[in-house]
């Protein structure tokens, strides 16, 4: 446990993922619920539930090895169909995540599309065999089968008034279908656009339809209706074409721009705004009204290269990804900022102190500097020109002291520098590392620099010399960047995909953090230290929450509840409430307590608590108590030392018949792992010289079954006398023949057989008649065998017979 040091500073020990900020949609259909607080789409194979407030993902959708190819969700909230590669078609609780049916596309190809009528009954689905199936969704069968569409049906969409039975397609001919569900046939073909058509809207009248291409541009279509039984083929003729929404290109201006930048757009009538999707994966919520830009979820982000806390509280994260855009997260909300202005890929960032002005560093050998308005919005201010090379590749690290007076930097030629700000003069140099350095950082409290390199170590020098006083091994690449923590008490640092907790006093690594599965390429902290963000190559922002205080105060109440455990656990035997206080211990981790309890009493003590064990023993609901603690005595306990003890003997022949050695061991399961250790020991003890043969009898499985036992134990050697021989005559040849093995020490292998039977004849008092004479005739062979021994045997046997 981190405790204060002298300074009063708690150092940190553990670090966890409070959240992240992870892909949740990487390109194809999104569509909001009926009720706009969630919004589906797809990622990969599966398909992700957001939530519009918190953009956080709240449900999976997916089938493990069967990747989605498209989806639709019922407008009545109730359920969500997705289609797989496999050609199924599977019913969801989008809302729990339960697998409700399965069923069979019956398609020849994967499906591309698919969309719900109004009722939420009818489900069409266009293939890449280009054919359309509208499906019962309750009888899941389909009604119906289109054909005539050119490649991939690519949108379907039923017309919004279901009493109007009529189907929207498009294709990758360009061209609009509309099919008659009465009629099972196409009535129209709209052709005018020279693109395909990646969505359809209805005004509310149903008398108009936007068609969105796959361009900058959506235009406006209308009609006085839409009558089929017109004769003019193509009923929509445009009225008006405007731009509505106008997407940013990231080309520069001597780029040719192919623009195709956005893939779909829908209208949310309860938030009154526009939802955009763009091909870079940005979901962007517009005003109705204005068009202005209300909100903004990234759904992927690409190599995150360098990440910052901003804003005077911080509740901003700065993140520049492998795109001349650079973003900015409300880390409250989610909301995303896309801030333009660089022609290429943005490399690098840095905030200053107040968190209201930043800089950023691009390959497009420029750097601009951004400053925070009142809304939380970064304008640029400036523009830093002169540059020959890519904005942080001239050397990879700089950093300025806390007094402002010193700067220093790292390079590629393994050497750091340290230089004045006044003039611009060099101090010195520092060398010693074996490879270019990546990262430079002054300490907060001690006048010295930190250093890491791509030789996999952490280097700090001493600013009065210049001379490296620690070197931190343990990394097994490059150390890319650290920073100090703990008011320069410790070092956290990222390499690989490994972020690594050091105490610089100690040089020791006291904490690893694994939660990147690529290269970890930024790493940034917080004022207050309480939170840490690293992100990579991953595309994977995790914001990692300080839980060391949190650790320590569990610690803390853990030990004041068992202080008060001792207490209660003294009390109770000093009031001879022996029972009592085993039950109090016997709860998790309790064990080691009872464990100790017991090692400390004195020997009488230990004798009662033997007394006490014989009766437990004996009783279904204290016999687990009574075996952890037998177990706990047999583990501290040589044989020698207990067979000292007073009446141990008797003890132990009261606890056998209740307690077979695997009942022990499985009743000090419980509470001890060696039970099993002290149990050999005791089989041991009972095998010394005066011992107890009761070792050697078979437990009991019943305690209610011991006065039985023992009354057939009482008359076992009579009752095979009289089973065998009824008239009695063949007793006296068995004392001649057990004699003789005595005497002669042979045909050892039937005399442990013969005990073996006689031990078994417990079992025969409630057997069948039938069992019992095929055990008289088994015993009756064993003695044939006996006497067709060696000749000089009977010859013996002969003689003590007459004798006698």
């Amino acid at each position: 446990m981190a405790r204060p040091n002298r300074s009063g500073v708690l150092l940190k020990s553990n670090f966890e993922v409070s959240s992240k900020i992870d892909a949740f949609y990487t390109g194809g259909k999104v569509q909001f619920s009926s009720s706009e607080d969630h919004f589906l789409c797809t990622c990969y194979d599966k398909v992700q539930v957001v939530h519009l407030q918190t953009g956080k993902t709240v449900q999976t959708l997916e089938e493990e090895g069967d990747a989605v190819s498209c989806f639709a969700l019922s407008p009545d909230d109730e359920f969500c169909v997705t289609a797989s590669k496999s050609l199924l078609l599977r019913q969801w609780n989008w809302i729990s995540g339960e697998l409700i049916k399965t069923w069979k596309a019956v398609h020849m190809a994967p499906i591309a599309s698919m969309v719900f009528d109004s009722t939420s009954t009818l489900l069409a689905t266009g293939s890449s065999d280009s054919t359309i199936k509208v499906w019962d969704v309750i009888k899941q069968y389909y009604t119906h089968n289109f054909k005539g569409s050119s490649g991939v049906v690519s949108l379907v969409c039923f017309h919004p008034d279901p009493k109007v039975l009529q189907l929207f397609s498009a294709s990758m001919d360009c061209k609009i279908r509309i099919w008659n569900l009465k009629k099972s046939g196409c009535v129209a073909v709209l052709e005018s656009h020279f693109s395909a058509i990646t969505s359809l809207a209805f005004s509310s009248s149903g008398d108009s339809m936007i068609r969105e291409l796959n361009q900058w541009l959506c235009y406006l279509w209308g009609s006085v209706a839409l009558d089929v039984k017109m004769k003019k083929k193509n009923t929509l003729s445009p009225l008006e074409a405007k731009t509505v929404l106008q997407a940013k290109s990231t080309k520069s201006k001597s780029e040719e721009d192919t623009g195709q930048l956005i893939v779909y757009s829908t209208l949310c009538k309860t938030l009154g705004m526009i939802a955009v999707v763009t091909f870079d994966h940005n979901i962007i919520l517009h005003e109705l009204t204005s068009l202005k830009r209300f909100k903004q979820f990234v759904g992927y982000n690409d190599e995150i290269l360098d990440v910052c806390f901003a804003g005077g509280d911080q509740t901003h994260l700065a993140v520049a990804t492998n795109s001349s855009e650079w973003k900015v997260y409300n880390l409250d909300t989610m909301n995303c900022q896309l801030l333009e202005g660089h022609t290429d890929i943005v490399l690098s960032l840095e905030v200053n102190d107040r968190g209201d002005m930043l800089v950023t560093g691009s390959k497009d050998n420029s750097m601009r500097v951004w400053k925070m308005t009142p809304q939380h919005e970064f304008n640029c201010v400036g523009i830093g020109l002169g540059h020959t090379q890519a904005v942080s590749t001239d050397i990879n690290s700089i950093t300025v002291s806390p007094n402002d007076k010193l700067l220093a930097t790292g390079s590629q030629d393994k050497t750091a520098k340290i230089w004045l700000v006044s003039d611009g003069s060099t101090i010195g140099t520092l060398r010693g590392h074996k490879k270019g350095i990546w990262c430079v950082r002054f300490s907060p409290v001690d006048q010295c620099v930190a250093t890491s390199s791509a030789d996999s170590t952490i280097k700090i020098w001493a600013l009065s010399d210049l001379s490296c006083v620690k070197t931190f091994e343990g990394h097994t690449s490059s150390v890319l960047k650290f920073s100090f923590l703990s008011r320069g008490m410790q070092l956290i640092s990222r390499s690989e995909g490994l972020i690594k907790l050091w105490t610089i006093k100690t040089n020791e690594c006291i904490k690893t953090f694994d939660q990147h599965l690529n290269k970890i390429w930024s790493l940034a902290v917080n004022k207050s230290q309480d939170q840490i963000v690293s992100a990579g190559a991953d595309s994977v922002i995790n914001i990692w929450k300080d839980v060391t205080q949190i650790e320590q105060e569990k610690e803390q109440a853990t030990k004041e509840e068992n202080i008060l455990r001792q207490q209660e656990l003294s009390n109770l035997i000093n009031d001879h409430k022996y029972l009592e206080a085993i039950d109090i211990l016997l709860v998790p981790n309790g064990i080691e307590e009872l464990s100790q309890a017991v090692k400390s009493l004195r020997e009488d003590q230990q004798d009662t608590i033997l007394k006490f064990l014989v009766e437990w023993n004996t009783n279904s609901k204290n016999c687990h108590v009574a075996q952890a603690v037998l177990s706990i005595i047999l583990k501290s306990k040589s044989p020698f030392e207990l067979m000292n003890k007073p009446n141990m003997k008797d003890a132990i022949e009261a606890l056998i018949p209740y307690s077979a050695f695997s009942q022990v061991s499985d009743a000090a399961a419980t509470g001890n792992a060696h039970t099993q250790e002290g149990a050999t020991s005791l089989d041991d003890s009972l095998k010394e010289p005066g011992a107890s043969v009761a070792a050697d009898l078979p437990p009991s499985p019943c305690p209610d079954d011991m006065d039985k036992n023992r009354n057939m134990e009482e008359n076992t050697d009579e009752d095979i006398a009289d089973e065998n021989d009824p008239n009695g005559t063949n007793n006296q040849d068995c004392e001649v023949k057990m004699q003789d093995e005595e005497e002669e020490g042979k045909d050892q292998a039937i005399k442990d057989s013969i005990k073996k039977k006689l031990k078994r004849k417990k079992s025969l008092k409630g057997d069948t008649v039938e069992k019992k004479k095929t055990k008289i005739k088994t015993k009756q062979t064993a003695k044939t065998k006996l006497r067709a021994g060696s000749g000089k045997e009977k010859l013996k046997i002969k003689k003590k017979t007459r004798v006698a």
